[in-house]
């Protein structure tokens, strides 16, 4: 096996260096495989105040009106590798592909302009069966946004863990698939946690089964249709007392077709949807020192995209998340302590393929961040990308 993926590796690399094309199938004793992957230029400029994230906007987080204005930042971590193929039996496939978004310390290292190399897939597919770490079983990647941005829609977290999942066809048209996914909760003590936020700073939380993912999808020649529903468990423990609750996703999402234009759209309603959704990530589950509690909200997304002609095309995108009227105490993960109560965002961007390998991509993003407080923060950047293919 370790021949087979330094073999593999290698040969990619010369060929590259000798070709100039990087894309190319390398034939082995063992299988084949092929290398691709992405180099891009990202610029961000922050109009309003700088997003905490930096180089992706992060509404839920969005700084006060009152914090100092504008940030501009460049990075190449956005670039991509890949190996994909098939093992001798013709019938096993797999892919294994990272980028440079690993969680490194960017004070230290935006001196050197060094990032970490961040795994992003990693699974072999054979029969009905899929192993490994890829995207959620609950993202629907024919109804994604597309933006120039990283994180393009508030209602959905495109998130990749690692997994089992089955998938049957119910029809020619239809499928369906069922997964049992890595809850991944970290410690809830954390300013960082993604999964779910305690009042108590000597509490954690975690889960003690697998996230449970079911979807059904049909296609047709007008696009598709695609519904999911998840479950994921929260169990609090302080050292005194242990507390757990159930929450879960449900939601529709899909694309129409409209001659060279395409519509596509996603409706959801959580309790605890977590890290499923980036509106959601900071709010998924409390102790309230009774019992735990998830978070209630509805949310919803729809972009469109016009082709102008083979080499220009132009997305509106609006997402959004309403979160229900609760009584919670502010949470340590969220900024100034303050709970989030609706997430408005708009997006428009132009696409333009200069050659058969280099797109540029500009972006015009607003969004708005209203808390259970009654304050209000706005987003306002502009986002570029320069990005050649191999």
């Amino acid at each position: 096996m370790k021949k087979f993926w330094k073999l593999g590796a290698c040969a990619s690399a010369a060929l590259a260096f000798t070709s100039g094309a990087w894309a190319h199938e390398v034939p082995t004793t063992l299988g084949s495989a092929t290398a691709y992957g992405f180099l891009q230029l990202n610029g961000v400029y922050d109009i309003t105040p700088q997003s905490p994230s930096t180089w992706y906007t992060n509404l839920a987080r969005q700084p006060a009106d009152s914090k100092p204005r504008g940030g501009a930042y460049l990075t190449a971590r956005n670039s991509r590798l890949g190996l994909k193929g098939k093992f001798p039996d013709g019938e096993t496939s797999f892919l294994l592909e990272a980028d440079f978004h690993g969680n490194n310390n960017e004070n230290v290292t935006r001196p050197v302009a060094s990032t970490a190399f961040r795994l992003r897939h990693a699974y072999v597919e054979s029969g009905s069966w899929l192993f490994g770490q890829a995207w959620s079983n609950a993202f629907d990647a024919g109804a994604s946004l597309e933006s120039v941005d990283t994180s393009s829609q508030l209602t959905s977290g495109g998130v990749r863990q690692a997994q089992v999942r089955y998938t049957t066809d119910l029809s020619p048209q239809a499928m369906f698939s069922l997964s049992l996914e890595n809850p991944a909760v970290y410690p809830a003590s954390a300013n960082t946690s993604q999964a779910a936020t305690v009042t108590t700073a000597t509490a954690t939380a975690s889960s003690r089964t697998p996230d449970i993912v079911l979807r059904a999808t049909h296609t047709a020649d007008w696009g598709h249709l695609s519904a999911i529903a998840l479950t994921h468990d929260y169990v609090f423990d302080n050292g005194i007392s242990t507390r757990s609750n159930t929450g879960g996703l449900m939601g529709l999402s899909g694309s129409f077709k409209l001659a060279n234009d395409k519509l596509v759209y996603g409706v959801y309603r959580g309790a605890g949807a977590g890290r499923y959704q980036w509106g959601t990530t900071y709010q998924a589950a409390f102790d309230d020192g009774n019992q735990v509690q998830t978070f209630k909200s509805s949310s919803y997304h729809y972009g469109y995209t016009h082709k102008w002609n083979d080499k220009v095309r132009t997305n509106f995108n609006r997402s959004y998340v309403l979160f229900d009227d609760q009584v919670v105490p502010a949470l340590k993960s969220l900024e100034n302590q303050v709970n989030n109560k609706r997430l408005s965002q708009y997006q428009i961007n132009t696409f333009v393929a200069l050659n058969k390998s280099v797109e540029a991509g500009a972006e015009w993003a607003y969004g708005k961040r209203d808390g259970q407080d009654k304050s209000v923060s706005h987003e306002q950047r502009v986002n570029f990308s320069l990005t050649a293919r191999f």
